[in-house]
């Protein structure tokens, strides 16, 4: 199986000059932990994740970012003034659509990320998420022959 096969297609992403609040919403609302950030042309330009909302920076007077709060309100209000772009991960890790699904399990455990982007040609096709590749396991398990027979080829 590869990671075409895995990926989820319906993707909800988000553009580089929407605000984090933007972000935050979208991840809650869909239940992910994470986007990709698409140019208007549809390339992947990098990913925001959850964890970038909770330790979202404020500027400071010199027009550096610092991350120390005193209170979960202060670090709320930076949510409508800090951008996407400010924040993101601009190195998208990715596979590609004919990546095997072991391939895409050990870059998500190698590189501790989650979720992982199918691209081709710069293109999102979707994303492979932990839970993709926990259900091709457990088909394994279950005795799906097709599944087991296909990784064990790998």
């Amino acid at each position: 199986m590869d990671a075409r096969a895995l990926m989820t297609t319906a993707v909800v992403s988000i553009t580089p000059d929407a605000g984090l609040n933007d972000a935050a919403s979208l991840m809650v609302t869909h239940g992910v932990n994470a986007l990709p950030v698409l140019a208007t042309d549809g390339s992947v330009v990098g990913v925001v994740g959850i964890k970038d909302v909770l330790r979202s920076p404020i500027p400071s007077a010199h027009g550096t970012f610092l991350n120390r709060y005193q209170r979960l309100d202060d670090r709320a209000r930076t949510l409508r003034t800090v951008g996407v772009d400010q924040v993101m991960a601009r190195q998208a890790v990715t596979v590609g659509p004919d990546a095997s699904a072991a391939d895409v399990a050990a870059t998500m455990v190698n590189h501790g990320i989650h979720p992982l982007l199918a691209v081709e040609d710069g293109q999102l096709l979707g994303v492979n998420g932990r839970a993709d590749v926990v259900r091709l396991m457990l088909g394994v398990l279950d005795g799906d022959s097709n599944l087991r027979g296909e990784e064990e080829q790998e």
